[in-house]
């Protein structure tokens, strides 16, 4: 009876399973169930569900284990040695390029934007200007070189342009820093000067004017010299003036008020003499007895004139006067006189003549000599024989 005990003991001793080699808890139909408690101890975590696979099981990590909580693997179960042992895709590092775009962008002087060229000319007035430019590629980088001090006149400034890549680019800018006096000095009409004012006139019968302006700054420059045709009535002139900077700019106005002319001026020939005019009037014009015609040519002060001249050529013998108009551009007539006289074959000196004018020719002169030496000759004879 002793041993049959034993036996029974045993018996129940071998299909008690050990503690140690599972963790509690019942599986299901899968052979699966969920950890409820000494999870970690077997590398799961508490209400983890898990499979039991003969010796092994496998957590939802994919890890497997023992059943003693040992682990195998931590990576899928291995292929079948039948198939080929594939190693996953490594993607290529990504192949940066840099850009070598090393153009300007954008260059303002004192906020002026400039156009880009590769080398620029900018003229300013600021002795102290502010320069600033920015690349065409955000990563490029740009440096100014700046002269130590300004001086009056061009100023030379270079910029480089450094790309990503660190190609470089150089541009040049010539800064003229100049004045900006715009002031006309002397403006002159047909030789005439006027008075500067911002608003000029000028009245003239001429029909073409030549204007001439003088700056006060040598360097500035000026629009509105030269000829102009002028027709009747007022013309409005703009006269600019710009200065050395090339943005400080003056206007001046100047009017001028174009009228018909009141000349009535004329020069007078006769047989190539010319002839004296006192008050309209000519001096007595003596010709002598051998002068059968006379010949008139004129000359108008004013082309715009005319004149109303008409001569018998055959001059009479004794005196005789030549009457004609000159009319000028605006309608104004002048009336003027030529007094003629012409010698006879036998002539006593015309001495009523000329009392009338107060003048002797030097020709009248001769028999008044001749008789007043005959007469001092006849008393002194007559003084002698009478002794």
């Amino acid at each position: 009876m002793k041993k049959i005990k034993l036996i029974w003991i045993l018996c129940i001793f071998l299909f008690i399973p050990n503690p140690v080699l599972a963790h509690p808890g019942r599986t299901d139909s899968n052979g699966c169930h969920t950890c409820k408690s000494n999870c970690s101890s077997w590398g799961l975590e508490y209400g983890e569900y898990h499979c039991h696979n003969g010796n092994t099981y496998t957590n939802s990590k994919n890890q497997t284990f023992y059943k003693d909580g040992t682990l195998i693997s931590d990576t899928t179960p291995p292929t079948p040695s039948n198939q080929p042992n594939i190693k996953p895709n490594t993607p290529e590092p990504p192949i940066i390029i840099k850009s070598n775009n090393a153009n300007l962008g954008t260059l303002t002087v004192d906020n002026n934007n400039l156009n880009i060229e590769d080398t620029m000319n900018y003229t300013i007035t600021n002795t102290n200007p502010i320069i600033e430019a920015t690349p065409e590629d955000k990563k490029a980088t740009v440096k100014i070189n700046k002269p130590n001090e300004w001086i009056k006149g061009k100023n030379e400034i270079t910029i480089l342009v450094t790309a990503e890549d660190s190609t470089t680019k150089k541009y040049k800018l010539l800064l003229n820093i100049g004045n900006n006096d715009a002031t006309l000095k002397i403006l002159t009409v047909n030789a005439e000067e006027i008075e500067i004012q911002d608003e000029m006139n000028f009245e003239t019968t001429e029909n073409i004017v030549e204007i001439i302006g003088i700056t006060t700054d040598y360097n500035a420059t000026i629009i509105g010299n030269g000829e102009y045709q002028l027709e009747t009535g007022i013309h409005t002139i703009s006269i600019q003036v710009t200065a050395e900077d090339g943005i400080t700019q003056k206007e001046y106005i100047l009017k001028i008020n174009k009228i018909l002319s009141n000349n009535v001026g004329v020069t007078i020939t006769i047989n190539n003499q010319e002839v004296v005019f006192n008050d309209y009037q000519s001096n007595i014009i003596y010709f002598p007895y051998t002068t059968e015609e006379i010949e008139i040519k004129y000359e108008l002060e004013d082309e715009r004139s005319s004149i109303n001249l008409q001569y018998d050529k055959k001059i009479p013998e004794g005196r005789s006067k030549i009457c004609f108009k000159v009319i000028a551009e605006n309608g104004k007539e002048q009336e003027y006189t030529l007094n003629l006289f012409r010698y006879g074959k036998i002539e006593d000196t015309p001495s009523s003549d000329n009392s009338d004018n107060n003048e002797t020719s030097s020709s009248n002169l001769i028999p008044l000599i001749a008789i007043g030496g005959s007469y001092y000759a006849y008393r002194k004879w007559k003084k002698n024989h009478t002794k």
